[in-house]
């Protein structure tokens, strides 16, 4: 103790300082009058206290001089040497403490003392700095790693339904079971794989599998791949393009690093690059390795027969709307799930899930939530309409409770009908390659998130008219956050839901009809490729100008005409030239310029379609401007046939119009032929010959239709042969044969 240095100092080392202050007269006074000893020692402490107060020396060591002082001058002490032992053994000890040599101890008192002192001076303020440090430092670098954010926290929210348990944990399960092992005997060795889950945004992806990691007790590393985006493609940090990106990337070689009982969630893939995504292949095949940075050191990490698990979700569209594709050598080492699409025979569960998902959303099925799943599933075949007693439910609910329970229900399923439509939509055109596209890409999402949404909204008391502007409402919101494209994506959506009207309808159409133009027309390919396309469009155009400009529809149909003309023939009196029109009516040839004109273009679009095929296999630059030359000289030749089939039509109704309106003159009933030099009749009829024998002479005419006409001539004959007489007199009139 400290009092065994100080015992040898006198105690007129002290007389300047008490003769000086005349504290040591009082001291000795005050102590003549205490007889207790107690009482002596607690006046020395307090004066000797004040003291080491004002020298800053310490209260134990003035305490221990007090204490030496005391018992110097006020007591009668003396002191004897006795002999004694300081050494020792002891025996019988069964330790492997390495003092202890067969079951004996040997002990030195010295020695121990020694060591003890040192130990609770040395070591014992020593350990508690190392503990105090060792705090300071797991405070720092937990802060520095942030541990805390690998603790899988499901939300709250989490319903586990039916969908769940049946369909996702075994899919699940399988994985998990590639990748980290099963308990029991069956445990892989070849421990490999990948879990990918892709869907639209909403579908749970995130609460899913932190649930399943916080079960399991894994270590739940989740990655922003937003955060990381599309320019970095390396797994260093020191190269990544910002903080935000550098502390992800640092979160992925942690991952690495604590190499056991790891889940590997990477969230949102599609905002990321696929070279990036490479990087990941040798890891989820049998290998297990993958090279990484920790600490400003290239490691190569082996995680065979450990416990790691890697986990990719994603979106089939990137944030700019195009369709995002993960590397085919990754997708092909992972086991691939859409939860956004229905699998085989779990129709029922995945319409139902929509259901069981918005019960913590909505006010009224919020309590359904804490009781029996049961009673859900009676409420919602109460809302379908089936005939179930409120008896037969779990829980004591009252006949108001039903009702409005039931009433949120059915507009829930009213509403669930929409997203399933949207979602299988959405589906469908994220599955559809742009080169097939027919109709712009349908961007809008039917998701558990889209469903909450509208739920939360829901009341009993609305009516169907508060309900569909409900919908109508949340979609046209969210229609105006895409990126494009809003306009044709509500059109689609009304005609999924069957409420076009007839103006939306046309507008859909025209637009429909303008992206399959523009799609044509895009730049994507080769110059040659695209010269052939256009060409071909022009083609495929002028094709269907020639089926509408073929013999029918030129020819005219004047059997109508010619019958008229022989009544009237019957009916009248007349003389005609009747030589020449027989003469027209025998010589006139069956090949006429419109049946060449027809023969011409038909063998022109033989030769465009024989060369658009050669061209499609032409490899020669040079042989393949040669043909693009020949093909628009094809193409110009084809358009003036067109032109010429379409003159030569016009010219044609031009000339059967007048035929008809002679006819009309020649049939009226007023008009009767005479022997007068000016007879109308007369003149109008033969014009009408005049303008048959042209008509014979430049078109082509049927079997039946110069069958008529020959049985026309035949009357004009037998007209002929009877004398035309007027007040008795020959005629004489010119026109008259």
């Amino acid at each position: 103790m400290t009092w065994l240095h100080l015992q040898n100092t006198p105690a007129s080392s002290l007389s300047p300082w008490q003769k000086a202050k005349g504290v040591w007269q009082q001291l000795e006074d005050s102590l003549t009058h205490l007889t207790k000893l107690a009482d002596k020692c607690r006046l020395l402490s307090s004066w000797l206290r004040a003291y080491g107060s004002k020298q800053n020396e310490s209260a134990e060591t003035l305490l221990e001089a007090a204490n030496c002082i005391l018992l110097s001058t006020q007591l009668d002490i003396t002191y004897q040497v006795k002999e004694a032992e300081i050494k020792t053994e002891i025996s019988g000890l069964m330790g492997q403490h390495p003092r202890i040599e067969n079951q004996v101890l040997h002990l030195d008192y010295a020695d121990f003392f020694a060591r003890s002192n040192e130990y609770l001076t040395v070591h014992v303020p020593a350990y508690k700095q190392y503990q105090q440090l060792k705090a300071q430092v797991l405070e720092a670098q937990k802060q520095r790693l942030q541990l805390d954010e690998f603790k899988p926290r499901p939300l709250s929210s989490f319903v586990r339904n039916q969908l769940i348990d049946k369909v996702y944990f075994p899919i699940i399960g399988d994985n998990l079971a590639k990748q980290i092992g099963a308990a029991g005997n069956n445990k892989r060795t070849d421990l490999m794989g990948m879990l990918l889950l892709i869907s639209p945004p909403g579908y749970g992806k995130t609460t899913l599998i932190e649930y399943v990691a916080n079960r399991l007790g894994l270590t739940f590393v989740k990655v922003n791949c937003p955060s990381i985006g599309h320019d970095q493609v390396s797994l260093d940090p020191a190269q990544a393009i910002n903080a935000t990106a550098a502390k992800e990337i640092e979160k992925i070689n942690q991952s690495f690093e604590m190499g056991n009982n790891v889940m590997l969630y990477l969230d949102d893939i599609q905002h990321t690059n696929p070279e990036f995504l490479q990087k990941f292949i040798s890891l989820c095949d049998g290998s297990r390795r993958i090279d990484g940075v920790w600490n400003g050191r290239s490691k190569t990490y082996d995680l065979r027969g450990k416990k790691f698990a890697v986990v990719m979700a994603g979106n089939p569209y990137t944030e700019s709307g195009e369709s995002f594709k993960i590397p085919d050598m990754l997708a092909n080492r992972a086991d691939i799930y859409n939860l956004g699409d229905t699998l085989s025979g779990c129709e029922q569960e995945f319409a139902m899930s929509f259901i069981e998902n918005t019960l913590t959303s909505n006010a009224v099925l919020a309590p359904l939530a804490n009781r029996g799943m049961e009673d859900l599933y009676r409420l919602v075949r109460i809302a379908d309409g089936e005939g179930i007693s409120i008896n037969e439910l779990e829980f004591n609910y009252s006949q108001a409770q039903v009702n409005e329970i039931v009433s949120v229900l059915k507009k829930l399923l009213t509403i669930r009908n929409t997203v399933l439509k949207v979602n299988a939509q959405y589906i469908a055109s994220a599955a559809q390659d742009d080169n097939y596209r027919t109709e712009p890409p349908f961007k809008l999402q039917g998701s558990y998130r889209n469903m909450n949404k509208m739920a939360e909204k829901v009341v009993a008391a609305m009516n169907d008219s508060e309900l569909e502007n409900l919908i109508q409402d949340h979609y046209r919101g969210e229609a105006q956050t895409l990126s494009k494209g809003s306009e044709e994506n509500l059109l689609k959506l009304a005609e999924l839901r069957g409420t076009l009207t007839a103006e939306e309808a046309t507008r859909w159409h025209d637009i429909k009809a303008e992206y399959a133009r523009l799609h044509r027309n895009s730049d994507e390919g080769s110059p040659a490729q695209l010269a052939v396309e256009q060409l071909s469009f022009v083609n495929k155009s002028l094709s269907q100008i020639a089926a509408k400009l073929d013999k029918e529809q030129l020819s005219f149909n004047y059997s109508a005409l010619l019958q008229q003309l022989a009544q009237v023939l019957n009916e009248q009196e007349f003389a005609t030239q009747l030589a020449e029109l027989r003469e027209a009516l025998t010589q006139q040839p069956y090949a006429t310029p419109l049946k060449q004109l027809i023969a011409s273009q038909q063998q022109v679009a033989e030769e465009i379609a024989g060369l658009q095929n050669t061209i499609k296999h032409t490899a020669n630059n040079e042989q393949l401007l040669t043909n693009l030359g020949k093909l628009n000289d094809l193409l110009s030749t084809q358009a003036q046939i067109q032109q010429a089939l379409g003159q030569q039509g016009q010219q044609q109704n031009t000339l059967f119009e007048n035929l008809s309106e002679r006819l009309e003159a020649v049939a009226q009933p007023h008009i009767q032929v005479d022997n007068h030099i000016d007879d109308s009749s007369a003149k109008a009829l033969e014009a009408v010959t005049t303008m048959l024998a042209n008509t014979l002479a430049n078109s082509s005419a049927e079997q039946v239709q110069q069958q008529q006409l020959k049985d026309i001539l035949q009357k004009l004959e037998d007209i002929q042969s009877r004398p035309v007489v007027s007040n008795g007199s020959p005629a004489k009139n010119p026109y008259m044969l």
